[in-house]
């Protein structure tokens, strides 16, 4: 019991206390800086997967009028879906 007739906590308490709760925050907002960088990294990983899927199925086409089609529409995507992201793509 203090003389004031309440329990207080000790003054040199309550730095570490807030100490550790800043730490315990940032830790918390590193993780999701880093989780997100993780999502990220697997989409694009994905991303880069089915276009080269997509350019192999491309050059195994058999008629050549196809393939070029082909090749084209798979151009025209990926300039769409960098326009969207807003990445220049170069022609």
């Amino acid at each position: 019991m203090t003389p004031s007739g309440g329990s207080a906590a000790r003054p040199w308490l309550w730095p570490w206390i807030a100490a550790s709760l800043a730490a315990v925050g940032l830790m918390l907002i590193f993780h999701q800086v880093v989780r997100g960088a993780v999502l990220q990294g697997e989409l694009r990983q994905v991303a880069a997967m089915a276009q080269a899927d997509a350019m192999w199925r491309c050059k195994g086409v058999a008629e050549l009028r196809d393939r070029d089609s082909c090749m084209v529409q798979l151009q025209t995507g990926v300039r769409q879906a960098a326009l969207v992201q807003g990445h220049k793509v170069m022609p």
